[in-house]
């Protein structure tokens, strides 16, 4: 099973190997995470990282480079920060 990581901007990394959308809503709302303080994600592959980007709010998770750049999520259609600017 390849290894999922969180990486926020203050340096702190959340190991989400096996976790569901709807469990990475909850490490985020239980960790007061808000959408402006995930750097990236990273999804590795025996010993390749796979740059990826996890929603806040469905958790669905985008490799698109362009959604990471603008932290934006194509199931939710919407950027990150304007769901942080709401709460999400």
């Amino acid at each position: 099973m390849p290894r999922i990581e969180l990486h926020l901007v203050d340096g702190r990394v959340f190991d989400l190997t096996g976790f569901t959308g709807e469990a990475v809503v909850d490490l985020l709302t239980r960790e007061g995470i808000r959408p402006g303080d995930i750097r990236q994600t990273r999804h590795i592959l025996d010993q390749d990282v796979v740059p990826s980007i996890i929603c806040p709010r469905c958790g669905w998770r985008s490799y698109n480079p362009h959604d990471i750049a603008e932290r934006y999520c194509g199931h939710c259609r919407e950027f990150h920060d304007a769901l942080m600017d709401r709460g999400i």
